[in-house]
């Protein structure tokens, strides 16, 4: 299996990269082949897209291309990143923006009937399965409620709109009150779950 990470937050030394590492490292260990996108580090970027260009959907930018191909090549893609604002970091939502697009990630079938009648996308990414990794300081017991729409944005305006097949949801949180022995805990469990979760695929 091949597994694509994505982790977007801009210190390495962060709980986020942490997790990554040991995501890496359990796939790893099952003999699976992984990839990890450090959106932050990359030198590969592509600027915000703007409302009035459409057209850069259309452009054969070299950059969207090798992050496309990277997503076809993968089996599996997790994304780990920080909770802020009550969503991801811009750098992520840029990400999507610019390379889960038309043509690639989905497609509007033009209805046959009705011009107004609103069709289900044709999803072009299925077959792959996605997890989500999520750091944040608040406790669980008021994420739940929430983080419940931005869970519901992940599975319905992500994930299955393009095919993926959610397989985790994860939150770390209370962050800046937990002691070294929980975060090994939390790590070890994420690195266990790479590998057993790899070897069942």
């Amino acid at each position: 299996m091949r597994t694509l990470i994505i982790v977007a937050h801009p210190m390495p030394d962060s709980f986020s990269h942490k997790l990554a590492a040991a995501y890496q490292d359990g796939a790893g260990s099952a003999g699976h082949s992984v990839e990890l996108l450090d959106l932050y580090a990359s030198h590969d970027q592509l600027g915000f897209l703007r409302p009035e260009s459409h057209s850069e959907y259309r452009d054969n930018q070299p950059v969207r291309q090798k992050w496309q191909a990277k997503i076809l090549a993968a089996d599996e893609v997790v994304f780990i990143h920080p909770l802020w604002w009550g969503g991801p970091p811009a750098i992520l939502k840029n990400f999507i923006d610019q390379v889960f697009t038309p043509g690639f990630a989905y497609h509007h079938p033009r209805p046959k009937l009705h011009p107004r009648i609103n069709l289900m996308t044709r999803r072009l990414l299925k077959g792959k399965q996605a997890r989500v990794m999520i750091t944040c300081n608040g406790q669980r017991w008021t994420n739940a409620l929430r983080l419940m729409p931005y869970f519901l944005i992940w599975y319905f305006y992500v994930f299955r709109y393009v095919g993926f097949r959610p397989a985790s949801f994860q939150l770390f949180d209370f962050m800046k009150h937990r002691g070294a022995l929980q975060r090994a805990r939390w790590l070890a469990k994420v690195r266990n779950m790479a590998a057993r979760k790899a070897a069942d695929i």
